[in-house]
């Protein structure tokens, strides 16, 4: 439709009629389209929407959650009870137990507390004040920049866990602090 909105610019009457002819030869080359497909069509359209900024999210925290394991570990081999402060912890075995106990016949892999912490619970992990100068510091820079990068995410992450679409800017958002993060 913009394309069509555009031959209206053309002052002459050639020029509007060649571009009007292109877009009904690229219009023909497409193929043609029911009403009753259009809802299907749509639908494949919003899930390849949601997969992108789902798989990014993963990433994030995947790499998020093994890099305060690991470097934690390098501090501390007793790491889960030393570094990560009693109320998460608490919180994250809790919620493990009680996935286990809700669905008893699902036994996949057990995994570890940490995979049970919130998204809102890294910053607190991260800024801890012990960990974040034994830890994290040297790599984050600046306390104030990782925890406005990780709030600004979490509604993106709450909506995407959701299966909420995001906007394109959220997307963006996602992607380059993404990269900030992990790099």
């Amino acid at each position: 439709m913009n394309k069509i909105d555009r031959v209206y610019s053309y002052v002459k009457p050639e020029t509007r009629i060649k571009h009007a002819i292109s877009i009904l030869r690229t219009i023909k080359n497409h193929p043609l389209i029911y009403n009753k497909e259009i809802p299907q069509i749509l639908e494949q359209e919003r899930k390849k929407r949601m997969e992108e900024p789902y798989k990014i999210l993963k990433k994030l925290e995947t790499k998020l959650r093994e890099y305060i394991k690991t470097k934690l570990k390098m501090v501390s081999e007793n790491w889960w009870e030393e570094r990560i402060p009693s109320k998460i912890r608490k919180k994250a075995e809790q919620r493990k137990e009680k996935d286990e106990k809700q669905y008893p016949w699902h036994k996949g892999e057990d995994l570890h507390p940490i995979h049970y912490v919130d998204f809102t619970d890294y910053v607190k992990i991260i800024t801890d004040k012990e960990n974040w100068e034994q830890v994290f510091k040297e790599k984050f820079k600046d306390e104030k920049v990782i925890s406005v990068k990780l709030s600004e995410l979490e509604p993106i992450r709450n909506a995407i866990a959701h299966s909420r679409e995001v906007s394109k800017k959220d997307l963006v958002k996602l992607q380059v602090y993404y990269d900030e993060i992990i790099s």
